[in-house]
């Protein structure tokens, strides 16, 4: 049952990620990839707010302004907005 829960939060996460992880905006950002791509394994890239190497992440997906991450003992996600200056 918990991996059913599991599975069905991962489906739910990425519909969402899919849907809302878009632009908003004209302004064209270098740093935000809009083509759909695939869960990337952590391999040290991610990084914890002290800087040391989050080991507990699995996974991480990002598309547009959403950044999904599996963790061991879950699911974390991060909503990004810029404010540009007017």
């Amino acid at each position: 049952m918990e991996r059913l829960f599991f599975f069905t939060t991962l489906i739910y996460f990425y519909c969402l990620c899919h849907l809302f992880g878009q632009q908003k905006t004209n302004q064209t950002n270098i740093y935000t990839n809009n083509s759909l791509g695939a869960f990337e394994q952590n391999k040290g890239q991610i990084y914890d707010f002290d800087n040391t190497p989050a080991s507990y992440v699995q996974y991480h997906y990002k598309q547009g302004n959403i950044n999904l991450f599996l963790l061991k003992t879950g699911i974390a996600y991060q909503f990004n907005q810029l404010h540009y200056p007017e």
